[in-house]
């Protein structure tokens, strides 16, 4: 099982929202434009931020993020007991 599907059964039986970042990112244009080469969209981190920063700001979230660095979100974005 990926991480996506463990996220979106996660977020049912906990009665969570499920944040898929990819598809947040395509639908909202939260990127600096596509990379030919890798084949992805280029993160806009701080559009990302200021996009999620209220609904990070209530709680309740699993984020599915499929990168490497955890940095994308600034401490303050995700409480203890978060998931980022």
């Amino acid at each position: 099982m990926g991480k996506t599907s463990m996220a979106s059964l996660l977020t049912k039986a906990a009665h969570l929202c499920h944040i898929n970042v990819g598809e947040v990112v395509k639908e909202k244009h939260l990127h600096d434009g596509w990379d030919p080469d890798l084949l992805f969209h280029i993160l806009n981190e701080d559009l990302l931020c200021n996009k999620l920063e209220e609904r990070m700001k209530r709680g309740g979230n699993i984020v599915d993020y499929h990168g490497c660095d955890s940095r994308v979100f600034p401490r303050e974005m995700v409480r203890s007991g978060g998931s980022a």
